[in-house]
């Protein structure tokens, strides 16, 4: 079984174990042999391993699938590949439902662009194509809001961040973009290895 040095580095650091050293009471070639040993408060110190030392990435496609199978899932962990993989095909997915939803408008849009809010508030409200065109967008946000908000809590679970702090960021996005890109920043983080209160690490499985 290969060991992913890129992966575990942050692991020797917190540990100070070298992962390359056979684990005690295993031999060289055993699959348990180079794992990671790392603290539990619970426990005092206690010997495990991460099998593999990480567990392989869902795919694309198996990560949108989670997406939806989990859209109500608000009390477990996704790591950053369960993250990103749906929230990259939403984007595309949103962008071209708003060209579709654009494109769709009666009036050029260099007109609009030489009309005032209310005018062009008017002009859209009077445009049957434009309604019809921004069916698709509107069903499209309706559905993926929950999923997107169980993912996001999901992603600060896997962090050891409260659930909660996802609601401080949807309050504070509408009046504050900085506070968003904050939050982009921490989903960007690798997943904490172990199990906490709301299970164990979806990437860095632990074996007794």
């Amino acid at each position: 079984m290969s060991y992913n040095k890129d992966e575990n580095s942050q692991f020797v650091q917190q540990t100070g174990q070298d992962p390359q050293t056979p684990a005690q009471g295993t031999t060289p070639d055993s699959p348990a042999a180079y794992g990671i040993h790392r603290f539990e408060p619970d426990s005092g110190m206690k010997q495990r391993s991460f099998t593999g030392g990480v567990a392989p990435a869902p795919n694309m496609w198996e990560a949108y699938k989670l997406f939806w199978q989990n859209y109500v899932d608000f009390s477990s962990r996704s790591r950053r590949s369960e993250f990103w993989w749906p929230t990259l095909i939403n984007s595309v997915i949103g962008i071209l439902l708003y060209a579709i939803m654009v494109g769709s408008i009666d009036v050029p849009l260099d007109e609009l662009g030489k009309m005032e809010p209310e005018e062009v508030a008017q002009v859209l409200m009077q445009s049957g194509r434009y309604w019809v065109g921004s069916i698709p967008l509107y069903l499209f946000g309706l559905v993926t809001f929950l999923p997107c908000i169980s993912l996001g809590v999901r992603r600060l679970h896997d962090l050891n961040y409260s659930g909660w702090w996802y609601a401080l960021m949807l309050l504070n996005s509408c009046c504050c973009g900085i506070v968003a890109i904050v939050f982009l920043f921490i989903f960007a983080q690798d997943s904490k290895p172990g199990t906490n209160e709301w299970g164990p690490s979806p990437k860095y499985p632990v074996t007794e």
